[in-house]
């Protein structure tokens, strides 16, 4: 609240101040431009500061959540395979951890749908926008 008064009287006076003729030094329209400058990155950090403490609770949120429901979840990069997040269903399921492999190629139980072989890094779906694709293979 101090912060808006403080915003809002400094270029009040400078206004008013002008308004009656009075000459304004340049020293002092520098001060009252420092002033309110200071006064805006303040409260744009105080907004930043905002923002990113909703995004942790989201982020907290949304993690419960996978972890509460009966899915293996193994989220990967899009770009690399590196795990990003894999919750204990996925652990359970699976017999081991797949947050150790770093990359799709490495998961012992990886396969192609319907196969017996081994499914490859480049079949993956998380790969295709790289490509310029947008859905599987038909051929």
């Amino acid at each position: 609240m101090a912060l808006a008064v403080c915003g809002l009287a400094v270029p009040v006076l400078v206004v008013q101040t002008v308004r009656h003729g009075q000459r304004i030094e340049p020293i002092v329209l520098s001060c009252a431009s420092a002033v309110m400058f200071l006064l805006l990155m303040l409260r744009v950090s105080d907004l930043l500061a905002k923002i990113v403490a909703a995004g942790r609770r989201e982020h907290g949120r949304l993690q419960r959540f996978l972890d509460a429901i009966p899915v293996g979840v193994d989220v990967r990069a899009a770009d690399t395979g590196e795990p990003v997040y894999v919750n204990g269903v996925a652990r359970r399921i699976l017999g081991y951890d797949p947050g150790r492999y770093t990359s799709l190629d490495q998961l012992p139980n990886l396969y192609a749908t319907g196969t017996g072989s081994r499914s490859r890094r480049s079949a993956s779906p998380s790969t295709r926008p790289g490509r310029g694709t947008s859905r599987a293979s038909t051929t």
